[in-house]
């Protein structure tokens, strides 16, 4: 968080993670080749499209592809809308405290985490 960078291991080992875990069929692990891959294809536009048009960080563009792969669409658009939420929140704080710009990547990883919390109090 301090140097607001996403190391490139990171989404490289969410989306590692994500393709052995369906690959091995680990359970509960309820997606399909089709899922993982659409998840995997639509996280990467809307990663590239917020990167090239709102400012987007590459790290935050690739992380949001990587999560697509774990967690299929309708997991991906969950995780989008609770970021927004989050991204706004943190984005109050921050202007509260006289800051301008701060790191999304937080608010991200706090939504999938979420998402997690709700998949495994109640699963899919």
């Amino acid at each position: 968080m301090r140097t607001r960078e996403i190391p490139d291991w990171i989404p490289i080992s969410i989306a590692v993670w994500a393709l052995g875990s369906m690959i091995g069929g680990f359970p509960p692990y309820p997606l399909d080749w089709v899922s993982v891959l659409l998840g995997g294809v639509i996280g990467l536009a809307v990663g590239w499209a917020a990167f090239a048009l709102l400012g987007f960080g590459g790290g935050d563009a690739k992380l949001v592809a990587a999560i697509g792969l774990t967690v299929g669409p309708a997991g991906l658009l969950q995780v989008l809308c609770g970021s927004a939420i989050l991204g706004g929140a943190i984005a109050i704080g921050v202007a509260a405290f006289g800051g301008r710009a701060f790191a999304y990547g937080p608010a991200i990883a706090l939504s999938l985490l979420g998402l997690t919390v709700l998949w495994v109090i109640q699963p899919f």
